[in-house]
């Protein structure tokens, strides 16, 4: 893992995919993974993850890939009331996580998955990043945040001023 600080005092932090993947494992309840995963994995922002629904979960036409529909995403132009649409790959291991999270939890095609706030959300990522700084013994994991820096091709996660790309 490499950091780097910026002239504002955040770090911007570089991340393998398996040292992104410790993230994730390091969450202790399904919904936590999901919602990291669905941040670094697919490269959607808090407040996006807090929309998702089953329903916005699409097969591909080939059978075996995965779209996830973004219904809230960040609009910088000021043009979609409501938020901006855009559709992103979903890898099949997450969607088979959703898929059993919904039967187990009983979750609605129309229920969103993450049923919290933005704050609880930064607080999941924080924590799982402690346990990430235990389990792996790289103190660069506490610079790991919430605040998503999203990149065609990469697989991003970055809470505390903080961004992370996986390569």
């Amino acid at each position: 893992m490499r950091s780097e600080r910026n002239k504002d005092g955040s770090f911007t932090v570089w991340m393998t995919r398996d040292e992104y993947h410790e993230l994730p494992r390091a969450a202790d309840t399904f919904q936590r993974e999901i919602a990291i995963r669905l941040m670094g994995d697919c490269g959607l922002r808090v407040a996006e993850v807090l929309d998702v629904e089953p329903r916005h979960i699409s097969r591909k036409s080939d059978g075996t890939h995965y779209d996830l529909e973004v219904v809230s995403g960040k609009d910088t132009t000021g043009e979609y009331e409501g938020g901006k649409h855009r559709e992103t790959w979903l890898p099949r291991e997450l969607e088979a996580l959703i898929n059993r999270y919904c039967q187990q939890h009983d979750v609605d095609d129309d229920q969103v998955l993450v049923d919290r706030g933005k704050r609880t959300v930064q607080y999941w990522v924080e924590q799982a990043a402690e346990r990430a700084v235990e389990e792996a013994g790289d103190e660069d994991y506490r610079r790991v945040s919430t605040h998503v820096s999203g990149a065609a091709g990469r697989t991003t996660c970055s809470s505390r001023r903080t961004s992370a790309r996986a390569s």
